[in-house]
């Protein structure tokens, strides 16, 4: 069976947002650097030719695909990885890099400018 790549995607936003790797946990009670650390595991699972296997159908369907990160996020290699891979394979896409790390700061700061984009 295929992963549908829009829900693999939202599962590893969940897992970042929350550090959650079982259901069993509670959000509250992970700390940011296990958050940080169960998301990068989660990812370096997931290469980009997993969450766009079909370039053509990746343009025809995404509509505003927006990858962020922050310079200091140590997980920036990973949104770095992805970046290249749809430039490469010719997705459009947006792709921003602010100067904060894996943090409120970062999140709320592109939830923002993404919710600017798909109101227009």
């Amino acid at each position: 069976m295929k992963t549908n790549p829009l829900s693999l995607a939202s599962l590893l936003l969940f897992a970042a947002a929350t550090g959650s790797s079982s259901a069993q946990e509670k959000p509250a009670d992970v700390s940011p650097e296990r958050a940080g650390a169960n998301c990068a595991r989660k990812i370096e699972l997931t290469v980009p030719a997993d969450l766009v296997s079909d370039s053509a159908a990746a343009r025809a369907k995404l509509k505003l695909p927006y990858i962020s990160a922050g310079n200091q996020d140590g997980l920036i290699s990973f949104s770095q990885r992805t970046h290249r891979y749809l430039k490469d394979h010719d997705v459009p896409h947006i792709w921003n890099v602010d100067d904060h790390g894996h943090d409120a700061e970062t999140w709320g700061s592109n939830f923002y400018h993404f919710a600017q984009l798909i109101f227009r």
